[in-house]
């Protein structure tokens, strides 16, 4: 991503300030805090990454974008004292959601991907 941005690994400070960009969650109009209750069982984190995944697919079929962000887990006491959130509640993640734009070379940036042979193995497809 820093490559195609045109931030070389030396510079940190660049780095730096297009990470904090997270932060403002990239000037979208709406940002979401995904949070859960720790009482619940890890599992339940996975239910947390299908209903998001859903959110996401959802709001591209009516032309918004989305951008998931870990980031935000980091800012969890800030966070948790902004919204009023109990101890009991974790913070997960946040999103950016909203019109893309398309003007932002970071918007559109082409991620390489392995084939999913190279991470999976699959049984029973042989043929």
């Amino acid at each position: 991503m820093y490559e195609a941005l045109g931030i070389s690994r030396e510079d940190k400070h660049a780095r730096m300030m297009q990470s904090a960009k997270n932060l403002s969650f990239f000037d979208a109009p709406v940002g979401l805090i995904v949070t859960l209750d720790r009482s619940l069982r890890k599992l339940q984190i996975l239910d947390c990454g299908i209903f998001v995944q859903t959110l996401m697919l959802l709001a591209q079929e009516r032309g918004l974008a989305t951008c998931p962000q870990a980031a935000w887990s980091m800012w969890s006491g800030t966070i948790r004292k902004v919204l009023d959130l109990p101890e009991t509640e974790m913070v997960l993640m946040g999103m950016a959601l909203g019109y893309p734009d398309t003007s932002e070379v970071a918007a559109d940036i082409p991620m390489p991907r392995i084939a999913p042979e190279e991470f999976a193995t699959f049984h029973g497809f042989e043929n």
